[in-house]
């Protein structure tokens, strides 16, 4: 559990940097624990809205904890707030690369459309045209 405490400890920091966002996001797609990807999903809700999305991206790649009770959760958390400052990001990120699956697939779907209908005609433009952009 050290490097589940050393994700803690330096997400804990008042401003992370590249190097500590970096090494999350490798951290992401190589750790074995899933006890460690969810403090680095839990760490998303303290980094930037604009540095979110390569550690987001590396975690929702890993498809065996698609079913996890909390990690996708945790995933959408630490995106919700990013998801109107980027909706094409956000529906990139949900459709996964060259449509592969992520772990964050319907659900995360879902909550982005009730995030667009709670948010009003802003947030469901914007996903409008980041989707007619992407194909």
């Amino acid at each position: 559990h050290l490097r589940v405490w050393a994700v803690r400890l330096l997400a804990d920091q008042e401003t992370l940097a590249a190097a500590t966002i970096a090494r999350f996001a490798e951290l992401a797609k190589t750790d074995d624990s899933g006890l460690v990807r969810l403090y680095l999903a839990s760490a998303l809700q303290r980094m930037p809205l604009e540095k979110r999305w390569p550690l987001a991206q590396a975690l929702a790649s890993r498809l065996e904890d698609a079913d996890d009770p909390q990690l996708p959760l945790m995933i959408w958390y630490g995106l919700e707030p990013a998801v109107a400052a980027d909706p094409q990001q956000a529906l990139a990120l949900l459709l996964g690369d060259l449509g592969q699956e992520s772990a964050i697939g319907v659900d995360g779907f879902q909550r982005l459309g009730n995030g667009a209908q709670a948010r009003g005609k802003g947030l469901r433009h914007g996903l409008g045209h980041a989707a007619e952009s992407m194909g």
